[in-house]
Order: structure tokens, then C-alpha cells, then sequence
């Protein structure tokens, strides 16, 4: 029987995901339906950040690092913000969903 956090886990996961496909996309593969795998190897590492409770700020550094060390692609700091809004907005619901609290 998984636990409340293991389900806060597995759907965070799960959402980062979906937002470095669809919505960060700094290459713009995310009509690909193959494209998923490209942006797998992030997931961890936004995970991690997220859990330790990283604000917007720290979450946009990380996505820019992605960008320009590991893709190597011009920053996009603007839409990095943005994503990373999304990304923290949605740690936030699922604190609510899972714990009922507002911190993890």
C-alpha cells in the first residue's frame, strides 16, 4: 500500500514531466510523440530541487543551467521564470492535495 508521500512523489514526478515537455521544451520537441526520453534525464534533478523546497529563483537557475550546459542553447531566462512558476505552483497543489498543508 503506497503511502500519502509515495503518491505526492510519483505525481510530482509525473507532473515535472509533463512541464519540461510540454511547456519548457527549450527544443522544441514536444510535438515529437518519441521526444518524452530527451528531456527524461532533467526530471531528477528538478525532483530533487523541488523537494528541498527550492523557490522560483533557484528552480529558473537550474532550468538555465540546463539550457546552456547540457543542451547547449541560448538561455531563455524570461520563459525559464515562467516555467518554473508552474513547476513550484505545482508542488504547491499537490502539498495541499496529498498533506492538506501548505509546506512539504
Amino acid at each position: 500500500m503506497s503511502t500519502s508521500t509515495d503518491r505526492f512523489d510519483q505525481e510530482l514526478f509525473q507532473r515535472i514531466d509533463e512541464v519540461l515537455l510540454y511547456h519548457w521544451d527549450p527544443s522544441g520537441l514536444a510535438r515529437d510523440p518519441l521526444a518524452r526520453e530527451h528531456y527524461a534525464g532533467f526530471v531528477p534533478d528538478v525532483f530533487a530541487a523541488l523537494l528541498d523546497d527550492a523557490d522560483e529563483q533557484r528552480v529558473m537557475e537550474l532550468l538555465l543551467l540546463l539550457e546552456t550546459e547540457f543542451l547547449g542553447l541560448a538561455p531563455r531566462p524570461i520563459h525559464a521564470r515562467r516555467v518554473a512558476e508552474i513547476l513550484v505552483e505545482w508542488r504547491e497543489v499537490l502539498e495541499r492535495k496529498y498533506t492538506g498543508a501548505s509546506s512539504y
